[in-house]
This record gives C-alpha cells, structure tokens and sequence, in this order.
C-alpha cells in the first residue's frame, strides 16, 4: 500500500496473550505505531477492558511485562523509544462512543507519554473504520510522520558523508 507516494507496510496485531512473545520480533522495524481502540468498549465503563487496552497499548509500546494469565511473564516488545504513536478512537459512528480526550483520558495517555517518552510524538484520532470516517486524516498523520523521518535520516547520511570525506581530507 502506498500514500502519497510513501510506500506503507501494516501489521496486524490481535490475537492475545500466545501470539504477544511475537511482537517483539516486530516492533524494532516499526517506523509508525498506530494502536486502535473501540471506544463504545471503553464507554462501557468495564474497568477489565479499559486496563487490558492499557496494559497492552504500553507493552506494544515498549516498556512493560505483560501476564497472560498462568503463563509467565511476556518481555517487553522493544520498540524504539523515538517511534511515532498514533492512538484510533475507533467506532465514532455508533452512539456512546468515547471522544478522542476521553480515551486519551481512560487510557491515561497524556500522563504516561510524558513521565515514559517525553518529547515523543503522539495523536489521538476518530475514526469510524464501517463508514471510513478520519480515516484519510488519519493516513495522512502517519504519512507526514514518515516523510519526517525520510528527512531526517536524509540528513543524517549527508552528515555522515560530509564526515567521511573530512576525514579523508585529514588522512591525507
């Protein structure tokens, strides 16, 4: 799939606890971390569901074990600290549907963004996957986020060129 001229590679990952030690595999590559939420199930005010999205959410970001039950601990998956976050309050077609601040709010983003990765970038959007709806925007969010990055690294091989051929200059 590609994007505004940015080609775009997804993965899907659903499945629970026995695929989790997987996603480690995964998540090191990951240039954009998109993470999507029901927000009719955090709605329910069901405090299960809102603590396994969270507790999921910071394990595929990063940081935190995850216990599947009886079976042992799963590591964290290893994404790089710098990797964009883009969080999809998905199902903003039905009615009770939380607002973007309000997942952003039962998942405790803004709070755990700031005291784990100060400084990394991250979004909230409404999406409604059935009807299409922030989709686009939602996109083009990641799209941006990748063309920063090609820029970046762009620059950083022009510096490590430029550095090369100093020294070369110097061992001469």
């Amino acid at each position: 799939m590609s994007f505004e001229g940015i080609p775009l590679t997804l993965r899907e990952c659903s499945g629970g606890c026995k695929i989790y030690p997987l996603f480690r595999h995964y998540t090191p590559s990951c240039k954009v971390f998109v993470y999507v939420v029901d927000s009719t199930c955090l709605a329910v005010n069901d405090s299960t569901l809102m603590l396994n999205s969270k507790v999921f959410f910071r394990y595929l970001v990063g940081d935190e074990k995850v216990t599947c039950g009886a079976e042992k601990d799963v590591e964290p998956s290893r994404m790089p600290a710098d990797v964009p976050v883009l969080v999809l309050a998905n199902c903003q077609d039905k009615d009770g549907a939380l607002s973007t601040k309000e997942v952003a709010d039962a998942m405790e983003l803004r709070e755990y963004m700031a005291s784990k990765y100060p400084g990394r970038l991250w979004s909230c959007l409404p999406v409604s996957a059935k009807s299409g709806e922030g989709l686009k925007e939602a996109v083009h969010w990641i799209a941006e986020r990748l063309k920063e990055q090609q820029k970046k690294e762009e620059r950083s091989k022009n510096e490590r060129t430029d550095q090369k051929k100093e020294h070369k200059k110097l061992a001469r």
